[in-house]
């Protein structure tokens, strides 16, 4: 049964997720009318029954999710099934894994329901989409009000958003369905009538509280002197921010560099970037000055770009062991806290290394906006030691 569901540990990415939220966010959404409205919607008022919530990139989209799967989780009788997309990670990306973890999400919650669903199995044999489609139909259609939510629905590529958009029609009938993006997209306008759902736009004042104590308490840990300047930095990311719980981050990991005086922190200042493309060009530009280093950095950042879902610090240690600016890097030797620092070092916050219970620590980009920026062709302005092409030979 686990072979034929093959299931991801999204626990452990939920957790992770809670574990790093800001002590009492991502509670602004339980207080608006349209996310009220859709909990409370039952099967009459069909076309309540989906609420996409939508907000630009690096608005904290996936933590408001988890702060919402959580809370939906201890405060309703409903069962309920979650799934977060992840472009850097094919395995997140796909049609058919979203149903195999809905699934079997609530058959863990609800063994009884395999007898139901075992004929179904056994008569498939392969997990294909119908497969299990059917599957999951007959499970929802023996509980009462189930709720099922995805996160990252734009991180899929186009074909299977297609795929998604109509099994996120068909199962809405018998499902309660809350879906995290970006953006509402032509496409998405040509399969999905805005009538057939609520929207709900995520703005600045939505998250501005949210960001606000983000920043108090990082600025707060900054080993700075002069109050004033504390203050400086303080409305300065406030007035940056622009809603965007991302850019405050890794504009914090910028302020953490080793700074000679408190007057440093205002020349960091000086010229913020005002998206995340130029930030990324920043940070990806005083990553190194030296040449040896520029060329490591750039290798890892190919590595870990290219990619198809997130490497073991042992596989990255294995595929840097290889020749970079003409001298051999013996990573695969070192221990597995060494190989972080070394990571660390070379990619800056551009990087996000997670340890699970168990497991080998993996290492993926910040963001997905980040793969985005870095496979794109750049300008003269903005270009960056990345060539893919380099990077998916060295993969190979």
């Amino acid at each position: 049964m686990t072979h034929w569901f093959n299931p991801l540990p999204l626990e452990d990415i939920h957790q992770q997720l809670l574990d790093s939220l800001v002590h009492g966010s991502c509670k602004w959404l339980f207080d608006r009318d349209r996310f009220t409205f859709w909990k409370s919607a039952d099967k009459i008022h069909d076309r309540y029954r989906m609420l996409w919530i939508i907000g630009k990139a690096g608005v904290g989209k996936t933590h408001l999710a988890a702060r919402v799967i959580e809370v939906l989780k201890e405060q309703s009788a409903n069962k309920l099934a979650y799934f977060y997309c992840d472009a850097k990670d094919d395995r997140r990306g796909s049609v058919i894994a979203i149903l195999r973890n809905w699934t079997w999400q609530l058959l863990q919650q609800d063994p009884v329901l395999l007898d139901d669903v075992i004929p179904i199995i056994e008569k498939k044999q392969l997990p294909s989409q119908t497969a299990l489609e059917d599957v999951l139909s007959t499970t929802l259609q023996r509980l009462r009000d189930v709720i099922l939510v995805v996160d990252g629905f734009d991180e899929c590529d186009t074909q299977e958003q297609v795929k998604l958009y109509r099994v996120l029609a068909r199962f809405s009938q018998d499902a309660r369905v809350l879906v995290f993006r970006r953006s509402v997209n032509f496409l998405s306008k040509v399969l999905f009538p805005e009538e057939c759902f609520i929207l709900y736009h995520i703005t600045e004042d939505d998250n501005s509280a949210d960001i606000h104590r983000y920043i108090d308490e990082a600025v707060t840990d900054l080993v700075i002197d002069d109050d004033n300047i504390r203050k400086t930095i303080d409305a300065a990311l406030r007035s940056g921010a622009n809603g965007m719980f991302l850019w405050v981050a890794l504009m914090i990991e910028e302020l953490r560099k080793p700074l000679f005086s408190d007057d440093d922190y205002l020349e960091t200042l000086k010229y913020l970037p005002e998206d995340l493309n130029m930030l990324y060009t920043r940070i990806l530009r005083g990553l190194s000055s030296h040449p040896r280093d520029i060329s490591t950095s750039s290798s890892l950042m190919q590595l870990i770009t290219c990619a198809r879902r997130p490497l073991t610090l042992y596989e990255v240690g294995a595929s840097m062991k290889a020749t970079v600016g003409g001298t051999e890097l013996n990573a695969s030797a070192l221990s597995e806290e060494r190989l972080r620092q070394t990571v660390l070092h070379y990619c800056g916050p551009l990087v996000t290394i997670h340890k699970r219970p168990g497991n080998y620590s993996t290492v993926t980009l910040v963001h997905s906006t980040l793969k985005e920026f870095l496979l794109e062709p750049q300008d003269a302005d903005a270009q960056t030691p990345f060539k893919i092409n380099e990077g998916h030979a060295h993969l190979a």
